[in-house]
């Protein structure tokens, strides 16, 4: 028997759980869940060199040596909803979450169906909310928790293979490339939101008043970033299950001020994580979804980042991942402003390597 508030999809009390025997006693068990948020793979399947020319990706440290890691990609639908046939979603099979098909201003199964609607960020946010009030009250598709995804969540749809549009088609048929909105507010600039576009995967910001596109998911709110720092220069990311570098590549000790910062190209970046050997594990650049889901928009100045990896230079981190529109580009992660955008491989910036 359940006896807390706890629901299935809420564990942020401990569930009790009281046993009953026959006799009338019973034990009353306390369970603490640490919630996670498992992320999907990039989708990249390619490997190219510095100079942009295809390469084998074993032995790389590329993010296409690194398929399905640290989850495979795994979406079904567009699914008509069973009570409300007009209603079609898209399931994303690893995070549970679900996301409306179309983009907001379209319907039907191939989303061909009316034009796609760019608004501000309020008036996207509230055709995100105004989801759960549609079919009488019983909301889109028979839910009722409709709203802007965070821009993890939004992120996490890009398809790093592709070229524009950066998402599957297949499951977000007749997407438009231009920005979409999230709900995550840029810290470094008052009045600007994080948004995603997928013209070319870039993750940027726009003042609220600025037109965008909305895409709609249902689900609870990912957790709130957790780490446990190992004391052996590791840090666990708790809901991801991800093992860090504690400090920049180049840094050591407690507050990770021994040493410098290995300011390297993308190439070497690489090369310097999978030839690292610390505790046994098998390391590597991470790749983008990766990156960027230790960039921690709640705090309040430059660097985005959790304190328990000290030290972190405020700017852009090199991921594994290349920009597939222009090879000789990698892609980073600018923990200065929450951006993740690309430059040329040949740029020398830090980087913090990374194991499952």
């Amino acid at each position: 028997m359940l006896t807390s508030d706890t629901s299935s999809v809420d564990f942020s009390n401990p569930i009790m759980i009281r046993t009953s025997s026959e006799n009338g006693s019973f034990k009353i068990y306390k369970i603490t869940v640490n919630p996670i948020f498992p992320l999907t793979d990039t989708g990249q399947i390619g490997c190219w060199d510095a100079g942009g020319n295809p390469q084998t990706c074993v032995g790389s440290g590329n993010d296409g040596e690194f398929t399905n890691t640290p989850n495979g990609r795994a979406f079904s639908g567009p699914k008509a909803s069973n009570e409300y046939p007009n209603d079609y979603t898209t399931r994303n099979k690893v995070s549970g979450l679900l996301w409306k098909t179309c983009t907001e201003g379209k319907s039907g199964s191939t989303c061909s169906g009316g034009t796609a609607t760019t608004q501000f960020w309020t008036s996207s946010s509230n055709l995100c909310s105004s989801l759960n009030s549609l079919n009488n009250g019983a909301g889109f598709a028979g839910k009722k928790n409709w709203r802007l995804p965070t821009i993890l969540e939004l992120a996490s749809l890009n398809n790093y293979q592709n070229t524009s549009p950066t998402i599957d088609n297949n499951f977000f048929p007749q997407s438009v490339g231009s920005g979409y909105w999230s709900n995550t507010v840029n810290k470094s600039t008052v009045g600007n939101y994080q948004y995603v576009n997928f013209l070319n995967t870039t993750i940027g910001d726009f003042p609220d008043a600025t037109a965008g596109n909305a895409r709609c998911v249902s689900g609870n709110l990912p957790p709130n970033q957790s780490f446990t720092d190992n004391g052996d220069g590791t840090i666990t990311d708790n809901r991801t299950s991800l093992l860090w570098q504690k400090c920049s590549d180049g840094l050591s000790g407690t507050n990770c001020t021994i040493g410098s910062a290995n300011n390297s190209t993308w190439t070497i970046a690489n090369s310097n994580c999978i030839g690292l050997t610390t505790n046994g594990k098998s390391w590597r650049l991470p790749n983008v979804i990766e990156l960027y889901s230790i960039f921690d928009e709640s705090i309040s100045t430059s660097p985005y980042i959790n304190s328990l990896f000290p030290n972190t230079t405020s700017t852009q981190y090199w991921s594994s991942t290349t920009y597939t529109s222009a090879t000789t580009t990698g892609v980073l992660v600018y923990f200065n402003t929450g951006s993740a955008a690309n430059l040329s491989k040949a740029t020398t910036r830090p980087f913090r390597c990374v194991s499952n």
